[in-house]
């Protein structure tokens, strides 16, 4: 229930082991009486686990946090003189803020990123005490301590008030020798985040730091994994080193039906730039071979034929479809290459008739970029804005979409894991987009789609997508 800490515990991302609820609720009066929701973090201190979990304290609204100590991470005891951690008053500001809405103070999500000598170093969302009026003060906060109990306060590792509200649920680290931040944020009101690849993204965002400068700076897409037209879908993350000391990137999808995403490994450009890549740990997801074959939509304009394994699709005006398998929960692996025209993707979900709609994956060459639409099938017009609703002054579209480099005639290997309405896709081992369709869903027909064009499949396999394991104890 809100205010609890939900326990669950895995070792793969894939199977869970539930454990009980930490409760987080103290008397009426308590600096805790709603709990502790806000997002807290957990180290190992010699042979105690410490845990900082934080709340709205009731008097002033202000966040503050308080200590948590256990031995077994299953029995909990409250530290006798919470809070310990909160705002100082000095370099970060412990009052509610007028040109924030006079909403609460910013002061949450810690996170211990390292520890140094006797010192553990947390880093936290928070907001400068003093800053102009070109700022909203927002930094990834710095602060340190050998206890959980006495903090010292230190200056912020970033200051990205210019362009963020909030630098929410923030993370330090080391890769590849470069040392990178990471923190969440959307846009508000008239304060735009931005990204070369995405139009007002939102999502979790990272810098570089800059040793000549001294600072950590933007690089030219700043968005590491979010959604584009400030769809809070694929959200808040953080690091973790995983097996073999590869630093993964773990994540909560939102929606009518939040859930955890699909880890992915973390890989460093030449330019020290970041990119998320298909986790080779996640195989485990794949479950068995779902056989395919060609079922031609009745009135559908296209000219569809297989050979070999590879299937062919040509249409010269509108769009088309070939369904190739039924199937809910799926992981499809396949190679594209589109000779000409505009399009060629993967349409989800979709049963045989017009009123319902899909959730179509499209490699777009014409706009160069990657999509996923919710839209709707027409005989003889393949997928698109539904006709109805396009005369009727259109509406709102259920897109998100990425601005990519598409080559004709060029072979583009094309994952989706298809798992509870929510898509997951990668191009050549590379993420690029994540994106829930709470409309679609159920054993419905998967099918190959173009768009004014003539392109091939290749090395097309399907198979069932394993459910992620919950065993209750």
């Amino acid at each position: 229930s809100t205010g609890n800490i939900g326990h669950v515990v895995t070792e793969d991302f894939i199977n869970y082991r539930e454990l009980p609820d930490i409760n987080g609720f103290g008397k009426e009066g308590c600096w805790n009486q709603i709990g502790v929701p806000l997002t807290g973090t957990l180290v190992k201190d010699g042979d105690v686990y410490k845990m900082l979990l934080g709340t709205l304290e009731p008097n002033k609204m202000k966040q503050v946090y308080g200590l948590y100590l256990s031995k077994d991470l299953v029995h909990w005891e409250e530290y006798d003189n919470n809070p310990v951690l909160v705002a100082d008053g000095e370099i970060y500001e412990d009052e509610i803020s007028p040109r924030d809405g006079f909403m609460h103070t910013a002061w949450r999500d810690p996170n211990v990123i390292a520890k140094e000598g006797e010192y553990y170093i947390i880093c936290l969302c928070a907001r400068l005490k003093n800053h102009t009026l070109d700022s909203t003060g927002a930094v990834v906060a710095k602060v340190k301590t050998k206890d959980f109990i006495n903090y010292e306060y230190c200056e912020p590792f970033s200051e990205v008030g210019t362009l963020t509200k909030y630098a929410e649920c923030p993370d330090v680290f080391e890769l590849e020798g470069n040392k990178y931040a990471t923190f969440l944020d959307h846009s508000w009101g008239g304060l735009r985040t931005y990204s070369s690849t995405r139009s007002d993204p939102a999502g979790t965002f990272y810098q570089i730091y800059d040793r000549a400068s001294g600072r950590f700076v933007f690089p030219k897409d700043s968005l590491l994994i979010g959604s584009a037209n400030n769809r809070q879908c694929a959200w808040a993350a953080r690091t973790v080193v995983g097996k073999g000391g590869k630093r993964l990137l773990y994540y909560h999808v939102t929606a009518d039906n939040p859930s955890f995403g699909i880890p992915k490994e973390i890989g460093v450009n030449t330019d020290k730039s970041l990119r998320l890549l298909y986790c080779s740990d996640m195989d485990k997801l794949y479950g068995r071979n779902i056989p395919l074959a060609l079922a031609p939509i009745a009135g559908d304009g296209g000219v569809w034929k297989s050979k070999n394994g590879a299937i062919f699709g040509q249409i010269g005006i509108y769009g088309s479809a070939m369904p190739i398998a039924k199937a809910e929960n799926f992981i499809l692996d396949c190679t594209i290459r589109i000779s000409e025209g505009d399009k060629a993707g993967v349409a989800c979900w979709h049963a045989d008739c017009e009123e319902t709609g899909a959730a179509v994956v499209w490699l777009d060459f014409r706009n160069q970029r990657v999509m996923a639409e919710w839209e709707h099938y027409r005989d003889s017009e393949g997928f698109g804005d539904f006709q109805n609703d396009v005369v009727n002054g259109g509406m709102v579209r259920e897109r998100d979409e990425k601005s990519y480099n598409l080559e004709r005639n060029r072979p583009y290997r094309l994952k989706i894991i298809a798992k509870n309405s929510t898509l997951d896709i990668y191009i050549d081992g590379e993420w690029v987009l994540c994106k829930r369709f709470p409309m679609c869903g159920g054993k419905q027909n998967v099918s190959l789609v173009i768009e004014r064009a003539s392109a091939e499949f290749l090395s097309n396999e399907l198979h069932a997508c394993k459910e992620l394991r919950i065993i209750n104890e």
